[in-house]
């Protein structure tokens, strides 16, 4: 009974493999360690992080320099990266997992306190008319934080 089986089961395996005629472009799948998760961060502190998933997804390894830009009525934050350097521009500190930012002065320049909105935010992006291509995040106070 098993010999007829296992019969079967080779004859079946054999027909099996030209099904169809393969139809698709398949894309290896490598990357077990990358990061995708595009992330902008305020710590408590005053610096504002961002992630390796998002310097992935938006193509700013190039990036040295950030331009920062406030909408006090939305308490949103804009962030435009730069190849290179320009006058008012923030340097940007380079890291393994991203890029790193301090802003300490442009927070106290706005009241923003880092502890009531530390967090990570997902950005948006925007093609503004004067300023270009910026990322956008919207500043929310956190439930935990202590004014």
């Amino acid at each position: 009974m098993i010999i007829g089986w296992v019969e079967a089961y080779y004859k079946s395996s054999e027909t099996v493999k030209n099904v169809d005629n393969n139809e698709y472009n398949f894309e290896e799948f490598t990357s077990f360690r990358g990061k995708f998760s595009p992330k902008i961060s305020l710590g408590t502190t005053g610096g504002f992080g961002f992630s390796s998933g998002f310097y992935n997804r938006y193509n700013l390894k190039d990036s040295v320099a950030l331009k920062l830009f406030y909408d006090k009525s939305k308490m949103a934050i804009g962030f435009k990266f730069l190849k290179n350097t320009e006058d008012g521009a923030m340097k940007l500190k380079p890291r393994e997992t991203g890029g790193y930012v301090a802003a300490r002065s442009f927070l106290s320049k706005y009241g923003i306190e880092p502890g009531r909105y530390a967090g990570r935010y997902d950005p948006k992006e925007i093609m503004d008319d004067n300023i270009g291509k910026i990322y956008v995040i919207e500043l929310e106070e956190k439930k935990n934080s202590q004014t």
